[in-house]
C-alpha cells in the first residue's frame, strides 16, 4: 500500500485524543464524501500487520445497547407529590450528535487526504436477532454519513466460539480496516470473553475488551466505550457540572454501568453504583444530583425517587406494548428533573457518533504505532 507523507506521531499521545474535554472543539463546516468499503469475505487468507501511517487529527471521542441488570423498584413514599415546578429541560440526542458528525466528517475527510485509505469500521453480527441488527443498520448509516466505511461480517446463529474468534482475527489483520465491534449479546453458547478479548486493543473501538477496561480503571489512554461517551457529551453540551456533583448510576453492566460509573468517577464526580440489591434503591436516587440508568427495567425511576433539579440520563431501551421507552416514567420525573434524555431521542443517536469518533481514534492510532515500529527498524 502507498501511503502519502504524514506526520509521526507516538501511540498513547494518540489515543489520548479519546478523552473527554470540558469544552467544546470548534465546529467544521464542511462535509466529506460519502464511500463504502467492499463488504468482508470470511473466508480471506490472514494478511499481516498494520500498514498504515500516523498525522495530527482533532480531538476525537466514542456505545449503546440494552443491559440486563434489572432492578426492580421498591415502594416509596409520596414526599414530592404536590410539588408543581416548571418542567424539565429535554436533553434530546439530536443536536450533540449533529455537532460530534460533523467533526468527524472532518476528522475522516483529512484522514483520506493524508493516507489515502477510508476509516474503516467493521461489525460482526452472529445470528440474525432484530435488536442486534437494527443496531448494525443504525451504524452502517451513522458511518456513511462521516465518510467512514463499513464492513459487515454476518456469521449463522450456530457458529462457534472458535469461528468468530477467526473472524476477529482475520479483521485484527487487515490493514484497511480500522475498528472491530461485536454485537452483543453472542448465542449463549458462544464464549463471550474469548470472543471480545480476541479484539487488538487499538481496533476494540466500543472498549469492552479486557485490556481496555484495565486502561478504563487506571485512568489509561484508551477507546473509551461509546454509550457512556454519549452521557458525557451530552452533559457537556448543555453545560450541565460534573465535577463536585453526587451521581447515581443504576445498573452495574460492563457496557455501560460500571464504565460510566469510572468516566463520571474520572470527572471528578462523587458516584454511587446500584444495582439489584440495592434496597431501597430511592434513599440513594434522591440525594444524587446526576442520575444514570442503565438498568434495563421500564418504568424504574419515578419522581418520587428523585430530588428537585436533579439530571437524569437514560441508557435505557426497552420494548412495552409496541413503543420504545426508557428506564424512567417521564410523565413523573418530568415534574421534578432539571432535565432528562427522552427515550427514543437522546442518547442513541449520540452513541452511533461517538463510536464513528472513536473509529477515526483508533485509524490514526495505528498509523502512529506502524510509523513508530517501522522507525525503530531504520
Amino acid at each position: 500500500m502507498r501511503l502519502r507523507t504524514v506526520v509521526t506521531r507516538d501511540l498513547p499521545r494518540v489515543l489520548r485524543g479519546c478523552q473527554i474535554r470540558e469544552k467544546d472543539p470548534t465546529l467544521p463546516k464542511t462535509a466529506s464524501e460519502r464511500v463504502r468499503a467492499p463488504e468482508h469475505d470470511d473466508s480471506c487468507p490472514r494478511i499481516g500487520a498494520l500498514a498504515l501511517a500516523g498525522s495530527s487529527c482533532s480531538e476525537l471521542i466514542r456505545q449503546r445497547v440494552g443491559f440486563s441488570d434489572t432492578i426492580t423498584a421498591g415502594p416509596v413514599s409520596a414526599w414530592a407529590k404536590g410539588i408543581n415546578l416548571t418542567p424539565a429541560k429535554i436533553l434530546r440526542g439530536a443536536p450533540v450528535a449533529r455537532r460530534i458528525r460533523l467533526e468527524v466528517e472532518t476528522a475522516a475527510r483529512s484522514f483520506v487526504e493524508e493516507t489515502g485509505v477510508l476509516p474503516t469500521l467493521a461489525t460482526v453480527l452472529a445470528g440474525n436477532a432484530p435488536p442486534s441488527s437494527a443496531y448494525r443498520d443504525a451504524i452502517s448509516h451513522a458511518m456513511e454519513a462521516c465518510g467512514i466505511a463499513h464492513v459487515d461480517v454476518l456469521l449463522p446463529v450456530a457458529a462457534t466460539t472458535g469461528r468468530i474468534v477467526e473472524s476477529v482475527e482475520r479483521l485484527n489483520d487487515r490493514d484497511d480496516v480500522h475498528g472491530v465491534i461485536i454485537l452483543l449479546p453472542l448465542p449463549p453458547h458462544v464464549h463471550v470473553l474469548d470472543v471480545i478479548s480476541s479484539i487488538t486493543p487499538t481496533k476494540d473501538v466500543d472498549g469492552i475488551s479486557p485490556s481496555s477496561v484495565g486502561r478504563l480503571h487506571l485512568g489509561l489512554p484508551t477507546l473509551y466505550p461509546s454509550t457512556p461517551l454519549a452521557g458525557l457529551e451530552i452533559l457537556d453540551h448543555y453545560q450541565i457540572p460534573v465535577a463536585g456533583t453526587r451521581a447515581v448510576v443504576v445498573g452495574r453492566g460492563n457496557v455501560v454501568g460500571k464504565p460510566m460509573a469510572a468516566l463520571l468517577t474520572a470527572r471528578d464526580a462523587t458516584v454511587t453504583l446500584c444495582h439489584s440489591r440495592t434496597v431501597p434503591l430511592e434513599v440513594e436516587t434522591r440525594m444524587a444530583d446526576i442520575v444514570v440508568l442503565a438498568a434495563g427495567h421500564p418504568g424504574l425511576l419515578h419522581g418520587e425517587m428523585i430530588k428537585p433539579g436533579a439530571t437524569v440520563i437514560d441508557f435505557g431501551v426497552n420494548v412495552s406494548s409496541g413503543r420504545i421507552i426508557g428506564d424512567a416514567d417521564p410523565e413523573s420525573i418530568e415534574r421534578l428533573a432539571g432535565a432528562y434524555t427522552p427515550v427514543p431521542g437522546g442518547t442513541t443517536p449520540v452513541t452511533t457518533m461517538a463510536l464513528a469518533r472513536n473509529t477515526v481514534t483508533a485509524a490514526y492510532a495505528q498509523v502512529a504505532e506502524f510509523q513508530s515500529t517501522t522507525a525503530g527498524k531504520s
